[in-house]
């Protein structure tokens, strides 16, 4: 039986790919079933990359999801992201 996170997703999904904002599409995309989706950046992260990429998932996710972009300053991932 597959065991069951409280992200709603069977597991952890980590996406890896040259061209970012085609994986912010993909993961923009899985996320739709979720009214709030918070974008935390990594240090290694400028603001105004983060901006532009949070600005890409809020247009694929539209008005009725709420994204939220904060500055999580993890020193692994440049971006963890969460639907809630």
């Amino acid at each position: 039986e597959e065991t069951k996170n409280k992200f709603k997703t069977p597991n952890p999904i980590l996406v890896f790919n040259e061209d970012e904002s085609k994986v912010f599409g993909h993961i923009a995309n899985m996320l739709l079933c979720y009214s709030v989706v918070s974008i935390y950046y990594g240090e290694m992260v400028s603001e105004e990359e983060a901006n532009k990429y949070c600005d890409l998932v809020k247009e694929i996710l539209g008005d009725d999801i709420d994204v939220i972009l904060v500055y999580g300053g993890q020193e692994i991932y440049k971006y963890l992201i969460l639907g809630e």
